[in-house]
């Protein structure tokens, strides 16, 4: 699936700030991949009119229905903050999504 059109411009406005900010390529890459898998689920809607509930909810969808582990969805986290607070320059609050918790892994007995 390809990005609309009417989100095309966003994706443009992501990867020029974040070379202006001379982010690593690794991360560039990473963000940019993240941003598009919520471009392309959003089909025609635009992306700047997503309000706090509707990532909330969308973050829900990639953890429930797609299974996604805590490090992928902080690395989903990272990205559309970053698109939202440096790329649309909207108030930090506006992002109020909580982090997923690391799993708790016990040690394993070696005995």
């Amino acid at each position: 699936m390809q990005i609309h059109p009417i989100n095309r411009e966003a994706y443009a406005k992501m990867r020029n700030q974040l070379e202006l900010k001379a982010y690593s390529a690794n991360t560039i890459r990473m963000y940019l991949s993240e941003f598009a898998h919520l471009l392309k689920l959003l089909n025609d809607y635009p992306v700047k009119r997503l309000t706090s509930q509707c990532l909330k909810d969308y973050f829900l969808y990639c953890l429930k229905q797609e299974k996604m582990c805590e490090r992928k969805m902080n690395g989903k986290i990272n990205a559309i903050k970053f698109y939202f607070e440096q790329v649309l320059h909207q108030p930090k609050m506006f992002f109020d999504i909580p982090r997923p918790k690391k799993p708790l892994t016990l040690p394993q007995n070696t005995k």
